[in-house]
């Protein structure tokens, strides 16, 4: 009780001074950018090395055609290449900064005007130590940078279930569906909180019986928007010539699911086994969607309801473990792309035991960096708990609530396994989990 009363004491103190946080929070950003040896590894180093003209035309055109789900990470890049040139990592950079900032800043708005102060002040803290103070901006991959989009969709299904009896503005209707669709060229994932928004729609058009042209006008609007957009941006995507993509050679949904039915939903090297072995037992090209549907066929054939289970246990594990969201910077790496600074900075006192301490993850002292990392992460577990059986339920909590559960069911059918899938979800999570934490007694940030 002491230990609790004297952690409420020092938070609320510190709560009184958000903005000198947040402009703490900066330069810690600001130091990870200049720190980091290692800038960008994997997959984010294979479309920006690509974007920057590090590689050759053929080699990102191999890349992307069979990664076709990284085109718009790619031209997104190319974009600010052809502008700033060797610059354009820095100003990119900065952007992941405001991606995630501004997703806090977002998610804040959102306790403030929908709910009450004291959960404003939770979802600041929770958001701000989960992802604020993290170096997962500086990967520049599609997780990070669906944050805001997430929380602007949150916002808007808010301020469209707002209690009144008109019929509510078209612009807020138009943004939701053009945000999803926005959010779904970068991450598919992201349609699943417009799912809920949908399901909950009709479900209470249904049910309820009143409103009914109000709740047709919400729902029409919305889809159509949505699909216009999704089938805009795919159109002018599809009509790019900035890099040429194979036709018929990429990865469809199936290899997703597929892969999700390796034993821990991620295994790239027994998915391509598996895949290599049906093309030839077909005579079909490896992309060919019969060749991973005949595969997805054998997997689940081979699973026994024991192993199955077993199987969703490890993917399940892997996916809400991880309070650092699976970071893992170290120097071995294949596909690589370095801090411009490298030379210059790298042995530079300070920033050496900076980023051994919040960066680098094979060095001694991160395990420190990532303890704490682990607590709010279990904070954020706890709170959604409290949720689940203290909280009074309606449209709008059931929407979020149905898209973080829609989340999960996704990535445990597809592709999952891995803790960073969670970062697309965490507004989500944040929400529900700082409605739990003030229904704890002494949860109030503002007592003096």
């Amino acid at each position: 009780i002491k230990f609790k009363n004297i952690t409420l004491r020092i938070f609320r103190k510190i709560n009184q001074y958000k903005k000198y946080v947040v402009g703490l929070m900066v330069i810690f950003q600001l130091l990870i950018i200049i720190s980091t040896t290692l800038m960008l590894r994997s997959d984010a180093a294979a479309v920006f090395r690509g974007a920057v003209e590090i590689d050759s035309v053929k080699q990102i055109s191999q890349y992307l055609s069979l990664n076709i789900n990284n085109i718009f990470l790619f031209l997104y890049e190319k974009f600010f290449y052809i502008i700033f040139k060797s610059n354009a990592v820095w100003i990119l950079q900065i952007i992941n900064i405001l991606i995630v900032d501004i997703a806090i800043w977002i998610s804040y708005k959102i306790g403030q005007r929908f709910f009450d102060k004291k959960i404003a002040d939770i979802i600041f803290w929770l958001f701000t130590l989960s992802l604020g103070f993290t170096p997962q901006f500086v990967t520049m991959y599609t997780d990070p940078m669906t944050l805001p989009i997430t929380a602007g969709a949150i916002y808007l299904i808010f301020l469209i279930f707002k209690k009144d009896s008109t019929l509510p503005s078209n612009m807020p209707l138009i943004l939701l569906g053009f945000l999803v669709a926005l959010g779904y060229i970068i991450r598919p994932t992201i349609v699943i909180i417009y799912i809920a928004f949908f399901i909950v729609m009709i479900l209470k058009t249904i049910l309820v019986k009143k409103d009914l042209i109000k709740n047709f006008k919400i729902i029409s609007i919305t889809f159509v928007t949505l699909v216009v957009s999704i089938l805009g941006f795919k159109t002018m995507i599809d009509h790019q010539n900035i890099v040429p993509i194979a036709k018929n050679q990429n990865a469809t949904i199936y290899w997703f699911l597929d892969l999700g039915l390796t034993s821990n939903g991620t295994d790239q090297m027994d998915l391509r086994a598996g895949l290599d072995a049906e093309s030839k037992k077909l005579g079909l090209p490896i992309t060919d969607k019969k060749v991973a549907i005949a595969d997805i066929k054998r997997r689940i054939k081979e699973y026994t309801p024991a192993s199955f289970a077993r199987h969703l246990k490890i993917k399940t594990n892997g996916l809400i473990y991880d309070g650092t969201f699976g970071w893992n910077y170290t120097e071995n790496t294949i596909t690589t792309y370095y801090n411009p600074l490298k030379d210059k900075l790298e042995n530079n006192y300070f920033l050496s035991k900076f980023r051994n301490l919040f960066i680098y993850t094979e060095k001694n002292h991160y395990y420190i960096f990532a303890v704490w990392l682990q607590i709010i992460y279990i904070t954020i577990i706890v709170g959604y708990l409290i949720f689940l059986f203290r909280n009074d339920f309606n449209d709008k909590i059931n929407i979020i609530n149905l898209a973080f559960f829609g989340g999960l069911l996704f990535l445990t059918i597809f592709e999952g396994g891995k803790p960073r899938y969670m970062m697309q979800f965490m507004p989500q999570a944040i929400l529900l989990a700082s409605i739990g934490l003030s229904k704890l007694k002494g949860a109030n940030l503002n007592k003096k």
